[in-house]
Formats: structure tokens, C-alpha cells, sequence
């Protein structure tokens, strides 16, 4: 190839390169929806547990409140109850509340969703989760450690069918004040229905605001921990524009916001938990975090987040919280954005990445396993790009028409620079041949590998989804072995079948392709042609070695199908 080709070569190797460092740059927000309303809530006597068959029909997001403190142990101002747990099973989740701050969740297990392990997943840190605080007096008051108040004691309750399940926790407070928080739970959703009311309060709540607060964060949930933890970051929607917070250093961080806030998330690499206000936004939020180091790399992230809230007593702030997976249609849903914490790339291919998610879903509904859906896709894409190629591969055939005329310009004019490279140029559009043939195969492909990897790198529908034999799982790269090597730079060395049998591919495909013309007594040029045949089979090696098996599979079955047409083109092609 000449030097301009190999210029084009090296800047697109270059991208796919620094593309891991692309997952670290934040999507624009997207625009806001409406909500269906949900099911109202407890009235301002309410405290029971009841059944009720209505689904719920408005949801919306809340916003985050300060992080407790601290504690004023100068006065007792309630009264701890029995302890109290109600255990919950649907067809989705199985959960169990416990009466502490009023419903922290001590158990929500996911029963679609496998660990490492095989076991349901278990993604709430059941230490300490919803809780709510003020300022009392002046004094921060957080009620994570209340006991609360409830008429429903140890029981266990199944949900089947429609019929939803309601109880209520209430707390006495200072003697002449409470606090009730309400639940209903759904058989066939992720999400639940929350409300809070303040009985008896005045103005001794400082800042006329409460907060309501999720305080742990999330637990890993996948087998490469470390790459889970990249994923661990808080978010929130402040009006129209989505906000981001992640920490990466054991000192932590905090940042705090003002102004109207539809929702707070907290989340994993496939798992998520929104608080979202129904009835009224919030007035702002602060995320706080700390990063837990092991020999350097991050191996966890702990976050709290916080929503502020208007407080106004003898009123009933209803909240609806989702604890479930990241999947694009399910959240989707809810309208709010709230599939805006996913990264679906830049704005231009945005679009593309979605396109692409709903057609791998749409051919598994006929096509039960992903990994034929990915080949069948394949082929799809290349009848798609076939003009392309075909274009470009009858431009490669006229290098046989080029190279000894442009060998006998060489010649003419070697010692006049300018004149042979009009005169190249002149022969190449009298003869129609375009030097970047040879580039424009992979060039086609970039704008569907970006997406891709996108959508194998951050939708659940792909996780742990197997295809045959070792390939267990096309969110993962297909490792078979681990060598510990003992290099530097290098460390333990997976051993991947697909990424060995794309680059044995790709090496016969270079060695098939015609080369673009070269002055062989330029050894730059020749060591550039050398480079492309042999250095960058090796490079895409190193590079795709720790890709998802899924688009290591899309570009292996790409590159076959490309020497396929190759070979049908060279032996039966009309010039």
C-alpha cells in the first residue's frame, strides 16, 4: 500500500485501540418522557398490611438527600419495636424487609439472573439500604438504626398472578410525632411503590427538607469483579440532564446538587436501583463514594446517595423504587430516561446501538441461542455492504492493470518527485482504480463494530448467554486456559480459541488480498506492505484477546465471509 493507505491503516488501528478508554466518556442526556401514574398510595391513616389487585399507574423519580452525620445521643426520641421481618416471593425476585429504618431490604434475590456460581443474584448490600433523615432541631437525625413499628410480624407472603402486597411500618417519634413508610409490591415488575408521611411535624425540620437515602450502594455481582466494579457509579436526573459520579480513590469524593431532581440511581455492570419521586421532583441530591484498593486496581466501590425532598407535614410523599436489571425495553418502560445511565456511545451511532440490540432480540425470538444470532446477523450485514464490497474488490483487480505502468512512471520520472505523482494520479482515474481499496472492507465495518461492542459490553441480554462447546458465555471473552507467564507488561496470558482463529483468518485473508502497488526499491514501502501483512493480524490478536467472545464471533464470521466473496469474485467476476 502506499504511504496515504497506510496512514489510514495505522489511525484506524489506533481507534479501536483507545476505544476501552471511550467507555469512560459520558453520553449525552436524553430527552425527557412521561410516566404512567401508579397505584395511590396508604391514606394519611393508614397502617396495615392489605392485598390489592390494581397495578399501579403513574411512577416518577425522586432526588437525593445529605448523608447522615451524625447522631444527637443527648435525647432518646423513639422508642425501638420487636424486631420484625416479612419475607416476599414473586416469579422475579425473592425479598425480605426487615421493620429496621422502617423496610431495609435484607434479602433480593433475582431469580433470572445467575452468579458466577449459578445461584439467583444477590445485588443489595442487605447491611443497611433505604432509609430516610432530617434535621431536628438542628441536629442530624438518619433513621437507619430505628426500629420500627409493624402490625405484620414474621411472615412469608407469594405473589401470583395480579395481586399486589401492601404493608406499612410506623415509628413514634419523639414522643408525640410519627413516621409512617408504606410498600406495595407487584408479582410481575421489579419495581415497588413507596410512600412516606410525616404525622405531627412542624418547624422544628430544619431547612423545611428530608431525605431519603440509599446508603450502600451495590455488591458485585460478576465473575470478573474487577471489570464489574469499572461499571459502579452513581447518577441523577437534574431536570433534563443527566449527572454522573464515580470515584476511584480510597480518599472518596462527594458532589452535591440543587434544583429539580426526577431521579437518583445507583449501579452495577448489569444491575441498577432508582428512587423515583411520584407526586412532586426533588429539590436536589448528593452522592458520596470510596474506592477499595487491592494492589493497586480498584476492587470495589462503596456509594451512598442521597435525595432532598420538600417536607411538609400530614402529607404523603409517594416514591417508586426499581431494583432490577438494566435491560433497555424494561426500563424503557417507565419513560423519565431512565435508560439514560446506559452507554450507548456517541450521539451519532446512538441510534445504530439500539438498532442493533432490537435485532439481535428479535432474531433470538425465532433463533433461540445468541450465538447463531450473531452469525445470522453477520450475514445480513454483509448482503447489506455487499455493493460496497463488490466495489471495492473490482477496484483491487486493476492493480494487475496498474503495476507495470505505474512501474514504467517510476521509472520516467524518479528524479522528478511532483511530475511522477501527477502522472500516478492521472493513470489511477484513467484506469478508475482507488488506492484505498485494499482499506475499504475494514473501513465498512467500523461503523457496525462500534456499536456492537457496545451492545455486548453493556446489555444484560447477552450476559451468561452460551453459544456451544468452551463458549459459555458471549459477554466474556472465551477463555479455555490461563498461562502465568511471569512478563512484564504481560502478567497471566487467557487463552481464547476465537481471537486465535480470527487472527489465522485474517492472516490468510491478507495473504489472499491483492497488495496495493509499491515501489520495490523503497524499503519504507516494503516494510509498510510487510507490516500490514503480518503486523496486523498480530495486533487485532492482543487487541481482541480480551473482547467479548460475542464480537469476536461477529469479526471472525465477517472476515470468512469476506474471503468467501473474495475467492466467488476472483473466479467468477465480470471486469
Amino acid at each position: 500500500m502506499d504511504r496515504k493507505s497506510i496512514l489510514a491503516m495505522i489511525l484506524i488501528a489506533a481507534i479501536i485501540i483507545l476505544w476501552p478508554f471511550y467507555m469512560e466518556m459520558v453520553s449525552p442526556p436524553s430527552s425527557r418522557k412521561n410516566i404512567p401514574a401508579p397505584i395511590p398510595g396508604p391514606s394519611d391513616t393508614t397502617f396495615a398490611a392489605k392485598s390489592d389487585s390494581a397495578p399501579p399507574s403513574r411512577s416518577i423519580l425522586p432526588r437525593q438527600p445529605e448523608r447522615k452525620t451524625g447522631q444527637d445521643n443527648t435525647e432518646r426520641l423513639w422508642k425501638n419495636a420487636p424486631p420484625a421481618r416479612i419475607a416476599i416471593q414473586t416469579k422475579l425476585y425473592s425479598a425480605v424487609l426487615s421493620n429496621k429504618s422502617g423496610g431495609t431490604i435484607t434479602q433480593w434475590l433475582v431469580h433470572k439472573y445467575r452468579d458466577s456460581h449459578g445461584n439467583p443474584v444477590s445485588f443489595v448490600d442487605s447491611v443497611a439500604n433505604i432509609s430516610l433523615s432530617i434535621s431536628y432541631h438542628g441536629n442530624r437525625v438518619s433513621l437507619e438504626d430505628a426500629i420500627f413499628e409493624s402490625t405484620i410480624k414474621d411472615t412469608a407472603v407469594v405473589l401470583n398472578d395480579t395481586a399486589s402486597f401492601s404493608l406499612s411500618f410506623l415509628l413514634v417519634f419523639d414522643g408525640s410525632r410519627s413516621i409512617i413508610r408504606s410498600f406495595t409490591f407487584y408479582p410481575d415488575r421489579y419495581d415497588f411503590d413507596m410512600s412516606v408521611q410525616w404525622q405531627g411535624f412542624g418547624d422544628e425540620i430544619s431547612n423545611n427538607e428530608y431525605q431519603l437515602q440509599w446508603l450502600t450502594g451495590l455488591r458485585p455481582t460478576e465473575k470478573n469483579s474487577v471489570e464489574d466494579v469499572t461499571y459502579f457509579k452513581t447518577y441523577a436526573m437534574m431536570g433534563d440532564e443527566k449527572q454522573e459520579f464515580d470515584v476511584s480513590d480510597q480518599s472518596g469524593g462527594e458532589v452535591s446538587y440543587t434544583g429539580t431532581t426526577r431521579w437518583i440511581a445507583t449501579r452495577t455492570k448489569y444491575f441498577i436501583v432508582y428512587m423515583i419521586p411520584l407526586d412532586k421532583d426533588g429539590q436536589g441530591c448528593r452522592m458520596e463514594g470510596k474506592a477499595v484498593l487491592d494492589q493497586g486496581r480498584v476492587s470495589d466501590k462503596n456509594y451512598s446517595v442521597a435525595l432532598n425532598m420538600k417536607f411538609e407535614s400530614n402529607r404523603t410523599d409517594r416514591f417508586k423504587v426499581y431494583a432490577g436489571p438494566t435491560e433497555f425495553t424494561a426500563l424503557n418502560q417507565y419513560g423519565e430516561d431512565l435508560s439514560a445511565v446506559l452507554e450507548w456511545g456517541w450521539a451519532i451511532i446512538r441510534p445504530l446501538t439500539k438498532g442493533i440490540l432490537y435485532s439481535f432480540n428479535y432474531l433470538y425470538s425465532m433463533i433461540p441461542n445468541y450465538g447463531w444470532v450473531i452469525i445470522v446477523f453477520t450475514l445480513f450485514v454483509k448482503i447489506l455492504l455487499y455493493p460496497l464490497t463488490h466495489k471495492s474488490y473490482v477496484g483491487m483487480q486493476k492493480m494487475k492493470e496498474v503495476m507495470p505502468r505505474q512501474k514504467e512512471i517510476q521509472k520516467k520520472y524518479k528524479d522528478n518527485p511532483a511530475r511522477m505523482q501527477q502522472e500516478m494520479m492521472k493513470l489511477y482515474k484513467e484506469i478508475g482504480y482507488n488506492p484505498l481499496s485494499g482499506c475499504l472492507p475494514m473501513l465498512i465495518q467500523m461503523p457496525i463494530l462500534f456499536p456492537i461492542y457496545h451492545v455486548f459490553h453493556e446489555t444484560i441480554d447477552l450476559r451468561q448467554a452460551p453459544f456451544f462447546g468452551w463458549i459459555k458465555d458471549l459477554s466474556l471473552p472465551d477463555t479455555i486456559a490461563t498461562l502465568h507467564t511471569g512478563l512484564p507488561l504481560i502478567g497471566d496470558f487467557n487463552v481464547n480459541p476465537l481471537p486465535i482463529i480470527m487472527t489465522a483468518l485474517t492472516f490468510v485473508q491478507q495473504k489472499i488480498t491483492p497488495m496495493t502497488p509499491i515501489d520495490s526499491t523503497d524499503p519504507a514501502q516494503k516494510f509498510n506492505q510487510k507490516f500490514m501483512m503480518y503486523g496486523m493480524p498480530v495486533l487485532f490478536f492482543f487487541l481482541f484477546n480480551n473482547f467479548p467472545s460475542g464480537l469476536v464471533l461477529y469479526w471472525t464470521v465477517f472476515n470468512a465471509l469476506t474471503m468467501l466473496q473474495q475467492y466467488l469474485m476472483s473466479k467468477h467476476m465480470i471486469k
